[in-house]
């Protein structure tokens, strides 16, 4: 009994990243995957323009990211290693989200105080 040999492990199957070839010098080039990722961006730099949310994928916090001159539909979910040097955004955005919390719990409190106090309860009218 003989054993067959390949030629590598998974040698004719595509890897996980996107994967072109480039035409002539036979140089392998990956098309971008994100913002950070630095393939095929030697010249673009993006900049932070509003940090709209988070959210926990699994166990990992991700920020929605808006960058200056994309558009909203670009927006992209970043997880805190692609966001050094932005930590202060982040707890500006937290605060800020603190804060709209609190004031929105004190305006649904008053809104049901005005209706306790438009409508009298059944025992004053007796």
């Amino acid at each position: 009994m003989g054993t067959k040999r390949g030629r590598g492990p998974k040698a004719n199957r595509a890897s996980s990243g996107v994967r072109l070839v480039a035409q002539g010098a036979g140089i392998v080039k990956r098309t971008q995957q994100s913002p950070f990722d630095p393939a095929g961006s030697d010249e673009v730099d993006y900049h932070v323009r509003e940090i709209k949310a988070e959210r926990l994928n699994g166990a990992i916090p991700q920020w929605l990211i808006g960058w200056e001159g994309l558009s909203d539909k670009e927006d992209t979910w970043e997880p805190i290693e692609h966001l050094v040097g932005h930590e202060q955004d982040i707890s500006a955005f937290r605060e800020r989200r603190k804060l709209e919390s609190a004031k929105e719990e004190v305006e649904a409190a008053a809104k049901k105080k005005a209706r306790q106090v438009a409508s009298p309860s059944k025992e004053s009218a007796l």
